[in-house]
């Protein structure tokens, strides 16, 4: 797959879905840093908006909203930032582990609350981490339910969460990225193997 290619499969994921309005998961981090700059690139005639969760959970995460918002006023996105607090683990949970899950979590219910009927989400999951999914949830001891891929596209809040980098590998991100020199943050906690995901 070559570099326009990308484009193309966010285009023909976003032509069949129809939305009237799109928001795009930006963390700050490389995927969803080209994920933004590829639906920018394609001048839809939507509007497009960024939404950017701040966990608090680094001492970079002030550092990181700063650089969205930085880089959103240069592409002409409104970026829409929200501080979450985070449900404590449960008792029974690994303190990383319930970390994870309540940070995902968290970032979950404030895209709901976005999200209007015809609103999509996208995110910018691709190929390797379906892998990393399929291997978290084998070392969890999923059943074959708990075994399936993520889904490229599901229902959430009133509006529709869509994974248009699915068939793409992390390798032709950081050609993307490389390519176009987008400038991204680097997420600390990706080198903590006590997260699962990272180990």
């Amino acid at each position: 797959m070559n570099m326009l290619s990308i484009e193309s499969v966010v285009k023909a994921s976003l032509h069949e879905a129809g939305f009237k309005r799109l928001f795009v998961a930006y963390s700050g981090g490389m995927d969803s840093s080209v994920l933004l700059h590829v639906v920018r690139s394609l001048e839809l005639q939507i509007p497009v908006f960024a939404i950017h969760i701040h966990h608090g959970l680094s001492i970079h995460a002030d550092d990181w909203l700063l650089h969205c918002e930085e880089q959103c006023r240069k592409l002409g996105i409104e970026l829409f930032s929200e501080k979450v607090e985070l449900a404590k683990p449960s008792t029974d949970q690994k303190p990383v582990a319930g970390i994870e899950l309540a940070a995902r979590q968290a970032r979950y219910d404030v895209f709901s609350r976005h999200l209007k009927p015809c609103d999509g989400l996208l995110m910018a999951h691709h190929q390797d981490d379906q892998v990393e999914t399929f291997m978290m949830r084998l070392m969890r001891g999923s059943g074959l339910t708990g075994l399936s891929a993520m889904d490229a596209q599901r229902k959430l809040g009133d509006g529709q969460l869509l994974r248009p980098l699915m068939e793409v590998s992390r390798k032709q991100i950081e050609d993307f990225a490389s390519l176009h020199k987008i400038k991204y943050v680097e997420d600390d906690s990706n080198t903590n193997t006590e997260f699962d995901r990272n180990w």
